[in-house]
């Protein structure tokens, strides 16, 4: 049985792969952005990405019918670096709202997502096609090649797509390029759940892996994972994006600083 909860666990972590690769990505962008900028500058970068964030938390509590005690969406002069805050509660005996901490935890990723898609939706010429673009790149399956290799060739894929688009609509509107850039990358730049998130989604991931177990051991058989899968592969296709903006942002910001510190040592 215990082997069992064990294949269970692989599964459903491998199936959330292509989803934790990019969000690993994000987490070395935000320490190279700390280590090249100064706290102040790095806190307007999230003017706007932050309530973005809060409000992913509140509308998961919403979903799950935690009550919510507390609501901060943007604090610039916070003393505990935390710019924003959701304080939620719930009810320990109820079997949805204790899942629903792994689910609150983790919404930043999803409001991030969504909110990417709406600013290249709305924002850049063709960015609807972009996103469909993205969407419709496929990853190998195991079977023809290591997940080395999968994993690499379908961001590489990503990548290349993004700069391709990224190059057409520079030349088609410098200047909403550029806002929309600005945008996708401070949204990428906060979209990533903090400690305290995952804090708060580890009891709510263990129970719902429990249930899935349980489910398991009702129906007699394993449970397929494939849908999560696909899903992760297409929401890790729309991160893609959010990275490249948030890197190019990051080149920009230091070149920038660089220029500056040049002109003010002169």
């Amino acid at each position: 049985m215990i082997n069992d909860f064990g294949d269970l666990l692989i599964r459903l972590l491998l199936s959330t792969s292509f989803l934790l690769i990019p969000l690993i990505c994000f987490h070395f962008v935000q320490r190279l952005f700390l280590a090249s900028i100064t706290s102040r500058l790095m806190r307007s970068y999230g003017l706007i990405s932050v309530p973005i964030h809060e409000l992913s938390h509140v509308v998961a509590c919403l979903i799950f019918r935690h009550r919510i005690d507390r609501v901060v969406l943007f604090d610039f002069y916070a003393k505990n670096g935390a710019l924003g805050c959701v304080q939620h509660s719930y009810s320990s005996r109820s079997l949805w709202q204790v899942v629903g901490n792994f689910f609150i935890g983790i919404a930043p990723i999803f409001g991030g997502i969504l909110a990417t898609v709406l600013c290249t939706s709305l924002l850049v010429s063709n960015g609807d096609h972009w996103i469909t673009d993205l969407i419709n790149l496929e990853a190998l399956s195991p079977s023809e090649g290591s997940q080395l290799i999968m994993y690499s060739q379908f961001f590489m894929k990503c990548t290349v797509l993004n700069f391709e688009h990224l190059t057409a609509r520079f030349s088609d509107n410098m200047i909403m390029t550029l806002v929309w850039g600005g945008l996708v990358a401070t949204i990428g730049l906060y979209l990533t759940p903090s400690v305290e998130d995952l804090k708060g989604s580890f009891k709510g991931f263990i129970v719902l892996t429990l249930v899935l177990f349980l489910l398991q051991l009702v129906i007699h058989e394993k449970i397929d994972f494939e849908f999560i899968e696909r899903s992760s592969v297409v929401l890790s296709s729309i991160l893609s994006l959010a990275l490249t903006a948030s890197v190019c942002l990051l080149l920009v910001t230091r070149l920038l600083l660089g220029v500056y510190s040049a002109a003010t040592d002169k």
